[in-house]
């Protein structure tokens, strides 16, 4: 299999992605260029590329690609990315620091206008205390949820939430690492669970983490209905828990940083009448949807499962006994 054929492969195993790369007969090139490197234009992420595949049997140093790098855009219009067979640790090293794009197929890749995935070429030894990442989690509690994961390749996952293909596909080797789920090999790598609603919880729960990232106060003249309520207030609204001391709800990253730019959020409370926010690493909505009045149950059970209160656990175990 050719170089050009192994990078197209790659970019579709990792990204979900079709490369289509085409011939670049453009004379634009001084020829010493085209005896070192090998020219193929492609498109990823709407952005136009010109992937430089190394053909001479020497690797040229760091200080000569950036040279490379700047003539190639300079005569082509195009942002270059080369393509090596392997690449040492001290050399990609230096690239990054240069901000050199790069990839070595099937190994590592390094796009910091579009995208960053350096994995080392080995498998880490997985335990049972492995956290999922929050793609991971969202993916699982999707699932739980409505069952709208199954089946589902990287591209269309991308499409419906709010990560990118690359963090679909990270999360897609993150739920095979665990032995969650397993995918079909081939250009759409369909994900499939290994566990039915139930048991797809109880195994991956050890793997599941709070999404609550920090909390912040608002006064209550703020408020806004559309907010979904978390924690105890939520637990509250469906079981017979006491609401807590002040309302709380979920919002996400974005919406807080909204609030927090607009000089209305405090580190602490002020008043009796202030109101919790928690920020939340994915958007709470996304899961429970826009007419649902509190959070998802699964990620309010996680966002509250480490609480000591023996009457919370009880309610918290009472929660999900009825989506089960």
């Amino acid at each position: 299999m050719n170089m050009w054929n192994t990078l197209a492969e790659y970019i579709q195993r990792l990204l979900g992605i079709t490369l289509r790369l085409e011939d670049f007969n453009d004379q634009s090139l001084p020829f010493y260029l085209n005896s070192i490197f090998s020219f193929r234009t492609g498109i990823l992420e709407g952005h136009s590329f010109l992937f430089c595949a190394l053909k001479a049997e020497y690797l040229p140093t760091p200080s000569q690609l950036a040279n490379y790098q700047v003539e190639i855009h300079k005569k082509s219009s195009l942002e270059p990315v080369f393509v090596f067979p392997s690449l040492s640790s001290w050399n990609r090293q230096r690239l990054i620091e240069s901000k050199i794009p790069f990839i070595v197929p099937g190994k590592q890749l390094y796009m910091p206008m579009i995208l960053i995935d350096l994995r080392e070429h080995f498998q880490r030894p997985h335990t049972t205390q492995d956290r999922l990442s929050m793609p991971a989690q969202y993916l699982i509690i999707c699932q739980l949820l409505n069952a709208s994961v199954e089946g589902g390749t990287v591209r269309q996952l991308a499409r419906t939430g709010f990560y990118s293909a690359i963090s679909m596909s990270r999360a897609f080797e993150e739920l095979t690492a665990l032995g969650l789920a397993d995918t079909i090999p081939g250009k759409t790598r369909p994900l499939h669970f290994l566990f039915q609603r139930h048991k797809l919880w109880e195994t991956a729960l050890p793997h599941l983490q709070s999404p609550v990232k920090k909390r912040f106060y608002i006064s209550a003249d703020y408020a806004n209905p559309e907010w979904p309520l978390a924690g105890l207030s939520a637990l509250s609204s469906c079981t017979m828990l006491d609401s807590g001391a002040l309302p709380c709800f979920a919002m996400g990253k974005k919406d807080i940083e909204i609030l927090r730019n607009q000089g209305i959020i405090e580190e602490s409370p002020r008043t009796d009448t202030d109101i919790e926010l928690e920020s939340w690493a994915y958007n709470p909505r996304i899961l429970c949807g826009p007419d649902s009045p509190m959070v998802d149950p699964f990620s309010l059970f996680l966002s509250l499962q480490d609480e000591n209160d023996e009457r919370v656990r009880y309610a918290l175990n009472n929660l999900l006994k009825e989506y089960f």
